[in-house]
């Protein structure tokens, strides 16, 4: 049955009158040139429909740039926000501590802890517990005078400017309202900036990237060309010879006007194969005079058996024949 099939035919021409090296490289180069094709086409698809796309890219990157939102920006104003909106209740309670502490009289902390210190300082040297006790209350002076230093110098540099706060309350309104027209978070906003520049710049690159698979498309079509000629030149030489030995063997099998041709069709130009540039198809003429014609229809069910038996022994050193 499968010496009906015009693809085993190819087969046996091949493995008889081309080499498997060069059947190999006409695969590969088959190959390759297919998937650079079908990369051109799905490309230049996407290509035609880009236009519209860049345009769209560059109007929003376009927008998003005249705001030059920073990295992080929407993170800091928000925590400068929240620390200008409650500066009244934060100085308040800044002074309120620092007078606590120290507040130039006697009842304050740090006059407490140093009385403190005063009362036991003399006692201590009698007794181990109470050293230890003056020790604690030193060092705790020491640390409440540097909270002293530090609540003061915070009251000196903190800015509660109004207009600050109102400056940045602007800039969080606007920066919330562009994040709500591309349905995002405020702070997603820097990455979407990136996200949008490098979609702009693959669309933009395309062309480049065609040209350049137009360019392995011309080259691949050259050396598939180079490769598919020389084994058609291959086939053409080797039908000859396959047809003459198998009908050599036809009469050794008693089919002495028996006739096999092999046929070889150009395939179709805007069709190229991986098998080459033809196919090849086994023809037989069992009467004088008869015309050759497909093995399916000529040879009858016995001939067709020592037709097949006949191109087995001739191909026998050259296919690869099952077990």
């Amino acid at each position: 049955q499968s010496l009906l099939n015009k693809a085993t035919h190819l087969r046996l021409l091949d493995d008889f009158s081309v080499e498997a090296e060069l059947r190999q490289q006409l695969q590969s180069v088959w190959k390759q040139w297919q998937q650079n094709y079908q990369q051109m086409q799905q490309l230049r698809s996407a290509t035609e429909e880009s236009s519209a796309q860049i345009q769209l890219l560059s109007y929003q990157l376009s927008e998003l740039d005249e705001l030059e939102i920073g990295e992080s920006e929407v993170e800091d104003l928000e925590a400068e926000f929240k620390i200008l909106n409650s500066a009244d209740s934060t100085l308040t309670s800044v002074q309120k501590a620092l007078n606590y502490c120290r507040d130039d009289n006697d009842t304050d902390a740090l006059s407490a802890i140093g009385a403190s210190v005063a009362a036991l300082k003399a006692q201590s040297a009698h007794d181990e517990k109470l050293a230890n006790i003056v020790t604690l209350l030193e060092g705790a002076e020491i640390q409440l005078a540097e909270a002293v230093s530090d609540l003061r110098s915070f009251l000196d540099g903190f800015n509660g400017d109004p207009q600050r706060l109102e400056d940045i309350n602007n800039r969080l309104s606007l920066l919330h309202g562009v994040a709500r027209k591309h349905k995002i978070k405020p702070q997603e906003l820097p990455a979407l900036i990136n996200d949008l520049r490098e979609q702009l710049d693959r669309f933009e690159n395309s062309d480049a990237e065609v040209e350049k698979l137009i360019a392995n498309d011309t080259l691949l079509k050259d050396q598939y060309l180079k490769v598919a000629t020389k084994v058609s030149t291959g086939r053409k030489k080797g039908a000859d010879k396959l047809a003459k030995a198998v009908n050599a063997q036809l009469a050794m099998l008693g089919m002495q006007n028996a006739s096999l041709q092999i046929q070889l069709s150009t395939n179709a130009s805007d069709k190229p194969s991986q098998n080459g540039l033809e196919s090849a198809e086994f023809l037989v003429s069992t009467n004088p005079g008869q015309n050759a014609g497909p093995l399916n229809k000529i040879a009858s069910g016995g001939e067709l058996s020592r037709i097949s038996l006949a191109i087995q022994v001739i191909t026998a050193q050259t296919s690869e024949t099952p077990v």
